[in-house]
């Protein structure tokens, strides 16, 4: 696997979001001569964060455009709660950076998280490109730090950045954990195969059950900083009845590699799955996120993909706020 970048440091909960210089030193108007340029030229890493999230935008579209028309909600998207963090330890050699340190260092989870947020109603402005841009920056092989010099992260993030490192963190925990439960999943079949023919619904039941149960072991081995990858690969192996831990060591060390096809798949399934829910609301985007997760793990990281996009719901919805003027201007300079 690639080494990994460099880690994080522990972080506190960050102030609400105002303007970071440089930035225009009034909003754009009509009367303001060559605005478009002026923004651009202030915020350089602006600009480029909305032009990135411009080339990303066909796939979007051709996610959206694969929806039936009306989705149905469900009940956990009506009501979702986030549920408690778990963290990918420093020191679990996966081919993916590093995380933080201890469940307590997430002052996102739990209430400050908004339990519901509006749909975008056109992915084709800079509403849609704000969004899109946030789910890149969590995809980006490059680690968010709270350093001076935040490779890539655009101007007015800079004073999210601590809430944006914990995202991207999260994001990580979620493709370790899916590649966790493939790995167990594959395990029990191969158990289920050796073993007397049952009833398919009843086994289909059963791996349902004892894939939630065996994602809450996982979830608690993961927030411990002293686990190491072989310590999860014999969890997997002992929970899956197969008598080789090597076998789950190794898979889970393939998988877990950005040049592994299926952590390629693993990874674009979260990520469409993000997508939606970011960009339709909770609701409407619920059932379409399960849609992507059954690609991978299925809907047991349903829960853990909301609390991701509730946590890029505030930072888009601050930013906003505060940056709005800028945002259309860029936008309207990048969709041209």
């Amino acid at each position: 696997p690639p080494s990994s970048p460099p880690t994080p440091s522990p972080l506190s909960d960050p102030s609400p979001c105002t303007p970071a210089d440089p930035t225009p030193s009034s909003p754009p108007n009509s009367s303001t001569p060559k605005m478009v340029n002026t923004t651009s030229m202030s915020l350089p890493l602006t600009t480029q964060f909305f032009s990135s999230a411009a080339l990303n935008l066909s796939q979007v579209e051709h996610y959206l455009s694969s929806l039936p028309p009306h989705t149905t909600p469900t009940s956990d998207s009506l009501d979702y709660q986030p549920p408690s963090p778990n963290f990918v330890p420093e020191n679990m050699r996966t081919g993916l950076k590093a995380s933080l340190q201890g469940a307590g260092q997430d002052k996102d989870a739990g209430s400050a998280l908004p339990r519901t947020w509006p749909p975008v109603q056109n992915v084709k402005s800079w509403e849609g490109l704000l969004r899109v841009g946030l789910v890149g920056l969590l995809r980006s092989e490059y680690a968010l730090n709270d350093d001076d010099d935040v490779r890539g992260l655009p101007e007015t993030l800079k004073n999210d950045v601590q809430r944006m490192v914990r995202a991207q963190h999260k994001f990580q925990h979620v493709l370790v954990t899916v590649a966790c439960l493939l790995v167990f999943k594959q395990g029990c079949i191969v158990q289920r195969q050796m073993a007397a023919e049952t009833a398919g619904e009843a086994q289909d039941n059963d791996m349902s059950r004892r894939m939630v149960d065996f994602k809450t072991k996982i979830s608690i081995m993961l927030a411990d900083p002293n686990v190491r990858l072989p310590d999860i690969a014999a969890e997997v192996s002992s929970n899956a009845g197969l008598s080789d831990p090597s076998f789950a060591d190794n898979l889970l060390r393939k998988m877990t590699s950005r040049q592994d096809s299926t952590f390629n798949v693993i990874e674009r399934s979260v990520a469409e799955a993000l997508f939606y829910l970011i960009l339709l609301g909770p609701i409407k985007g619920g059932e379409a996120a399960k849609s992507a997760l059954n690609k991978c793990a299925g809907s047991v990281m349903l829960e853990d993909i909301q609390e991701l996009a509730a946590s890029l719901a505030k930072v888009a919805d601050v930013s906003s706020r505060v940056h709005g003027p800028w945002y259309a201007e860029i936008a309207e300079q990048v969709l041209v």
